[in-house]
């Protein structure tokens, strides 16, 4: 569950506290399938389908976007559902209710209507097939409790990573003043002076102030910035989704941490495909008790086995 749904799940639960502890069920519901309809733009399949055909039937209706056709009929159906008193079994969940009833069922109209002719015909000869509005208020619409962000973010960086095949791409967390840039700055050089194509993917959620002079033929993508709203292992599994995608021959860990976890928790599947993986590990920090503290710490022992190159001042650690 990404941020933004808890936030949006905790307004919910504070706008009907004052209601009684049944109704509660229906209105959090409501407010659900509204946010669904408004903010997301779904529209049950059977209603959409409704709708464009009688916007492309009804000239007057292209006054206005499809749009707003969608979220008015969706907007509507929400509140005849909130009238038959629907509850998502997922409310019941958060609300700390028993499971008992599925919610309201679905109108006829949500059949097709070849499937309603075959249900007259063989309520000829069962009754108990004939298609009335009871006989199809038994039937409800599952709608998984998905949140698509993840997947959004990821096309996006699919669209504008995607297009090039790469044969490096080098993960670090920033490029900001402060020593480490200076070094990164020289990887991408020399990456490219040596004919390769290169992508720079910044993981920190933090703006960079040093791009411009990363070489221009170098693609960046600032995925901490898109990111910043997931959560930590969001972040590690979707980073390594994206390169699965971008299969490069090699991925450079340029001491970001979050590139440290996806090699720790994915490293076998890039490998996997081909994918070489390098890592840079400078230096480290010692507590005020004396504890070591660092990525070769953290992370060396479980990666180093995954790891075709290191790039290192620690003689120890080579």
């Amino acid at each position: 569950m990404t941020v933004n749904t808890r936030n949006w799940q905790r307004l919910g639960l504070r706008l009907v506290a004052w209601l009684p502890r049944r109704r509660q069920a229906v209105w959090l519901t409501t407010l659900y399938e509204m946010h669904r309809v408004f903010f997301l733009g779904h529209c049950e399949p059977w209603l959409q389908a409704h709708v464009r055909t009688a916007y492309d039937e009804q000239r007057w209706r292209r006054i206005v976007p499809l749009n707003f056709w969608l979220r008015l009929h969706g907007t509507l159906y929400c509140l005849r559902l909130h009238r038959q008193g629907h509850v998502l079994p997922g409310v019941r969940k958060v609300l700390g209710l028993s499971e008992e009833g599925a919610g309201a069922g679905l109108p006829p109209e949500a059949f097709p209507q070849w499937m309603r002719q075959d249900l007259r015909v063989l309520g000829q000869i069962d009754a108990q097939l004939c298609p009335s509005a009871d006989f199809f208020a038994r039937f409800h619409a599952w709608r998984p409790h998905a949140d698509p962000s993840a997947g959004e973010l990821l096309a996006a960086a699919w669209r504008a990573l995607g297009q090039t095949q790469y044969d490096v791409v080098v993960i670090a967390p920033w490029v900001r003043t402060g020593g480490a840039d200076k070094g990164l700055i020289q990887y991408c050089g020399y990456y490219i002076a040596h004919g390769l194509k290169v992508a720079l993917l910044t993981t920190y959620s933090a703006e960079s102030n040093r791009l411009d002079d990363i070489p221009p033929e170098v693609a960046v993508a600032e995925l901490g910035l898109q990111w910043k709203a997931l959560r930590i292992e969001e972040q590690t599994w979707l980073l390594a989704r994206l390169l699965l995608l971008l299969r490069p021959r090699c991925v450079h860990n340029a001491l970001s941490e979050l590139a440290w976890r996806c090699y720790a928790a994915h490293g076998i599947a890039l490998r996997t495909v081909g994918i070489a993986l390098a890592a840079s590990l400078y230096a480290e920090d010692v507590t005020a008790q004396g504890c070591r503290l660092g990525y070769a710490t953290d992370f060396l022992p479980r990666c180093r086995s995954m790891l075709d190159y290191l790039i290192t001042d620690s003689q120890p650690w080579a």
